[in-house]
């Protein structure tokens, strides 16, 4: 996998994810965007920072 735009995560780095490239082309997904995630009945707010090419193996 390789990150196609944005920066690798830091050590700092909290609430942040990736998206795969072409997911985010499909779904209009842009860098900066928040996504919320349901995780356990809370609502997790996370920016978009990169986009990766790839499967994760």
């Amino acid at each position: 996998m390789s990150i196609q735009s944005g920066q690798r995560f830091s050590t700092q780095s909290r609430g942040e994810v990736s998206v795969e490239q072409e997911l985010a082309e499909r779904v209009g997904i842009a860098l900066g965007d928040q996504l919320q995630f349901s995780i356990g009945g809370q609502l997790i707010a996370a920016q978009v920072t990169k986009y990766q090419r790839g499967r994760l193996e």
